[in-house]
């Protein structure tokens, strides 16, 4: 695979409002656009149990885990939250598991690995999407998934918020973003001459995620959860590699 470096560009796609309303809503999803917020997890947040996707093209707070900052410039990115009702009582994980954040992630990258055309695309635990190369070393972060549970009611439905960032059209990600661990790398960066459409990745996302989404309440049954534990490990960038912790202290 080439270097980010030498693969072409391709000029942002303005989003279709139109059609992601009526996609979405086929899919069972409440659709809003916010040309700027602060985060759409804030948007996010007071929609309750209402399926909702909430997509902004530039957040002015954007927020990662453990209190980083996610930032992005104005249509360069997709930027939304989904915020999906979940029941104790009708059976879906308890908001404490990981098992629907991370299923969320593995539905964005098998999306991104449709759209971009390459199984280059895996996932970082927890919540990374990212760029490998052949031999499955990082080369850049891609994206990321950001999980909040608003308050939990036992009785009831209750609201995950699934937050996912993804850097798009930039031309250089690396010198357009502070410094980070591993750097960060833009979808243009991957792909060499197909259109990048914000609106079949939106819709591609949304189509794996429905599916998984009506999978959730049978996951306990071995062979579906077998299956999905397969795919995992499959799209899993450290699957089979060797980890060592460091004691930094």
């Amino acid at each position: 695979m080439p270097p980010p470096a030498e693969r072409g560009f391709v000029a942002p796609v303005e989003y279709d409002i139109a059609l992601l309303t009526g996609c979405l809503a086929d899919l069972g999803y409440s659709f809003e656009y916010i040309p700027q917020t602060t985060s759409t997890m804030d948007s996010a947040t007071i929609k309750g149990t209402n399926p909702t996707v909430i997509l902004t093209n530039h957040q002015t707070q954007g927020r990662g885990r453990v209190g980083r900052t996610w930032y992005d410039q104005a249509g360069m990115s997709l930027l939304m939250t989904v915020a999906e009702p979940f029941s104790d009582i009708e059976g879906d994980p308890s908001p404490s598991s990981f098992l629907s954040p991370q299923l969320f992630t593995l539905a964005a990258c098998l999306a991104l690995q449709e759209v971009a055309e390459t199984n280059h695309i895996q996932i970082k635990y927890p919540n990374d999407l990212v760029l490998v190369d052949e031999t499955g070393n990082r080369v850049g972060k891609l994206g990321g998934i950001l999980v909040e549970n608003p308050d939990h009611n036992p009785r009831g439905s209750y609201p995950k918020l699934f937050g996912i960032g993804i850097n798009v059209y930039y031309k250089s990600a690396q010198e357009t973003f502070p410094k980070t661990e591993y750097g960060a790398v833009s979808l243009s960066e991957v792909v060499e001459t197909k259109a990048l459409d914000r609106n079949i990745i939106i819709l591609t996302i949304m189509k794996k995620w429905a599916k998984i989404r009506s999978d959730l309440r049978r996951i306990s049954d071995p062979t579906l959860f077998d299956e999905y534990d397969k795919l995992w490990r499959k799209n899993y960038m450290l699957t089979g590699k060797t980890v060592v912790f460091k004691d930094t202290q």
